[in-house]
């Protein structure tokens, strides 16, 4: 079942891929993946860096984004992408494939006029541009380096880690919401067994602003960054009400299992207490609302899968490019860039990628001749780069142009008397399909 997830898309897709058109923003410079060469000409916040208040956001100029909240078409209509074939694409494919294996599926791709193979390397952020935008003129104090290289900054309200591919920025502020919020999924993380974010929390708008205003003040900010985004932003109103449902909810299912088990709950913070390792509030008000977004980086136009995979030679495991926001009414809370890629160098652009019913055909091909009996549909094609490996180096990377397939396995009913071997019902897979071979990446 698809997840009730809440979506900001700052665009109306079905205009995107009818009319073609492209993300906001220059094109990053060489050199960087996903870099934003026009970070200068970002309007200036009245409350500099990170701290935007409330009165600084307004929905009228929201960075590509729609005032309504808009759903991809099921009408069939024509695609404009990467070579011929794949302008050819439909935005929805309906279609049986025969064997197990049928398509019901949105298709996303960019409008660009080419697509490289890129080798990239995960990219060290710029460490003054970083604490002058997070740490708004403050001077935060730099820590010993890290045992992994990492560089950190705190100045006793907030802290930064920078690492290899990675900053990691938050305030002692989120501290609070992670037990009400960390056991459930953004909606791109198929991988998790969790339940999705849109489940629990909700609500369309929070009382101090609404996701529009707080997702222009978010743009602010990451455009100092000079790392791109693509426009299509995956968003969720967490509010206090939910919040304090959940933890209490939390509190109690777990004090139940260590009960099981003999164990008495503490209140103490010791082993024995149910929000161990967590910081938790008495009482959750209106002034602990925030919006937690997730955005894609882009690089010449084409996101960068957030999604994680592990390679079948070497089990190595390959992670997709998320950037993740907390905003709320003090600004932002936390901010996290995952798997960060900086361009080394090019390939020759290929000519022509397949087009998505060809990746289907190919994905139906390659399942069709597995052994599985389980009712296979596809339920949306991304054209992505996918980073792949190419040398034992954990931070060099090939980014692919590949279609990044969600696959709906629904378990096959087992006959009268046999055992399930302990299959769920239904869960999802991603399958990535090389856009220029045509090859399973995996």
């Amino acid at each position: 079942m698809m997840r009730n997830m809440k979506k900001c898309t700052s665009f109306l897709i079905a205009a995107f891929f009818i009319l073609g058109l492209t993300a906001c923003g220059p094109k990053a410079p060489a050199g960087t993946a996903g870099s934003n060469a026009g970070a200068s000409n970002t309007p200036e916040a009245n409350a500099q860096g990170a701290n935007v208040s409330e009165s600084d956001a307004s929905a009228s100029d929201v960075p590509g984004l729609s005032a309504a909240e808009t759903n991809t078409p099921d009408a069939q209509e024509d695609v404009l992408t990467a070579g011929e074939s794949v302008r050819n694409t439909t935005i929805h494919i309906s279609k049986d494939y025969g064997g197990n294996f049928s398509a019901d599926a949105d298709v996303l791709a960019p409008d660009i006029s080419s697509a490289h193979i890129l080798t990239a390397k995960r990219m060290w952020f710029d460490e003054q541009k970083a604490v002058s935008v997070l740490f708004d003129g403050k001077t935060p104090q730099k820590e010993a380096a890290a045992a992994d290289g990492g560089i950190s900054y705190s100045d006793g309200s907030a802290s930064l880690l920078l690492t290899p591919g990675t900053l990691y920025y938050r305030t002692k502020d989120c501290a609070y919401y992670k037990f009400p919020t960390d056991s459930f999924s953004a909606d791109y993380d198929i991988n998790s067994a969790g339940a999705g974010l849109g489940e629990v929390y909700r609500q369309e708008n929070l009382g101090f602003m609404t996701k529009e205003e707080a997702l222009e003040a978010v743009f602010l900010v990451l455009n100092k960054l000079s790392i791109d985004v693509a426009d299509e932003v995956e968003c969720y109103a967490i509010d206090s009400a939910a919040m304090q449902e959940q933890q209490d909810k939390r509190i109690k299912e777990m004090s139940e299992y260590m009960e099981t088990f003999g164990i008495t709950p503490a209140d103490d913070k010791s082993e024995n207490d149910p929000t161990y390792g967590y910081q938790t509030k008495d009482k959750f008000t209106s002034d602990d609302d925030f919006y937690r977004f997730y955005f894609k980086v882009v690089d010449n136009n084409i996101p960068i899968t957030q999604k994680t995979y592990t390679t079948q030679a070497n089990e190595r495991g390959m992670e997709g490019s998320v950037v993740e926001v907390s905003f709320s009414k003090k600004g932002i809370m936390e901010l996290r860039y995952s798997a960060i890629y900086q361009m080394q160098s090019t390939d020759a652009a290929a000519d022509q990628l397949l087009s998505a019913e060809e990746a289907l055909q190919k994905a139906a091909d390659i399942c069709n001749g597995s052994n599985s009996t389980d009712k296979i549909t596809v339920t949306a094609a991304d054209l992505e780069y996918v980073p792949t490996p190419y040398n034992d180096s954990y931070e060099d990377v090939k980014l692919v142009p590949a279609w990044s397939l969600t696959l709906q396995y629904d378990a096959a009913k087992p006959a009268k008397g046999e055992k399930n071997d302990g299959k769920t019902d239904s869960y999802k897979k991603i399958m990535f399909i090389n856009a220029v071979t045509g090859e399973e990446i995996r």
